[in-house]
């Protein structure tokens, strides 16, 4: 009995964390709201024991990688793209907060909704669901990567384009271009959430309990403000 008892000690010793050293790879675009995100998912799969690796790809690409089961997961989406890409399980806590502007250079007008993007052309980043989805139907040119978006604005190859406000005052910032105006208010506010490949659906009610608890401590709110206060 006391053998039995010291071996299943021991046992219990080796296996160590419920998740042991397991890490996992997630998938992203490369901007601002995804660089806020993962710091928010870094820290929550910390407590888990559970280390992260963020791969970075055209946002189009991104979910196709994720929902391939390429990587363990996207870092985030707006909800119910799980219903286009049906390998994908959504934890239902939101991990950021993503606000759609327009931006424009010479062209003003009252930001109505959607609808009051119709008569100009519009330059959005492929596979930016949210969006794609607001724009069918209209004008659009779409491009790769965010920062050509900023550059056939200042060309005056589109009339509008429509981003995150944050990545889009990153690439202000950065390609340091002059005259191009954001709009208010937002176009839309939508929450963003954290998806994982089936495959780890089993991740999926630790990871919920602690981004809950990171909810309830405000810490989700401090790491996006601490991470823009860092970028600006």
């Amino acid at each position: 009995m006391k053998t039995t008892l010291v071996t299943l000690l021991t046992l219990l010793v080796m296996a160590g964390p419920v998740y042991g050293q397991q890490s996992l790879v997630l998938s992203s675009t490369r901007n601002l709201l995804a660089v806020v995100s993962g710091k928010v998912l870094t820290e929550a799969y910390q407590r888990l024991g559970i280390k992260v690796h963020i791969d970075t790809f055209p946002a189009g690409r991104s979910l196709i990688m994720s929902n391939n089961g390429d990587v363990d997961g996207e870092v985030y989406r707006v909800k119910e793209i799980e219903k286009t890409y049906e390998n994908l399980v959504m934890v239902p806590v939101a991990v950021n907060q993503v606000e759609v502007v327009v931006f424009t250079k010479g062209v003003t007008f009252s930001v109505t909704g959607w609808d009051s993007l119709k008569p100009y052309t519009i330059g959005i980043r492929r596979g930016t669901k949210l969006v794609e989805k607001g724009t069918k139907g209209m004008t659009v040119k779409s491009v790769t990567k965010i920062e050509q978006l900023f550059l056939k604005l200042d060309l005056g190859r589109n009339d509008v384009i429509v981003s995150s406000r944050l990545a889009g005052l990153k690439a202000m910032k950065e390609l340091d271009i002059k005259g191009i105006r954001l709009l208010e208010p937002p176009i839309a506010t939508k929450n963003v959430y954290h998806y994982l490949h089936k495959k780890n659906a089993h991740l999926l009610p630790g990871i919920k309990k602690v981004l809950q608890d990171m909810e309830s401590e405000g810490r989700i709110k401090a790491i996006r403000t601490q991470a823009i206060s860092e970028l600006f």
